[in-house]
């Protein structure tokens, strides 16, 4: 969709989700985590995706919806 585009979310137990940036569809990519993230980063933590207007959430928040998410597991 190009006017869409991929978001990654970290969310921290009940804390507001933190954008991790947007992410290229249909390709490999690397996304550092950022200080705020590993602050509270670990078991319980859940990683989302969500579909976007062209350039991410405009409001800082998700606001479309989820397309995939997955829950941090110690391995």
């Amino acid at each position: 969709m190009p006017e869409k585009d991929f978001e990654l979310w970290a969310i921290q137990g009940g804390n507001n989700p933190v954008s991790m940036g947007v992410i290229p569809a249909n390709q490999r990519s690397t996304v550092s985590i950022t200080p705020e993230v590993m602050a509270g980063w670990g078991e319980g933590s859940v990683l989302a995706i969500t579909l976007e207007p062209k350039g991410g959430s405009p409001s800082g928040a998700p606001t479309g919806p989820i397309v995939a998410k997955g829950a941090v597991q110690q391995i």
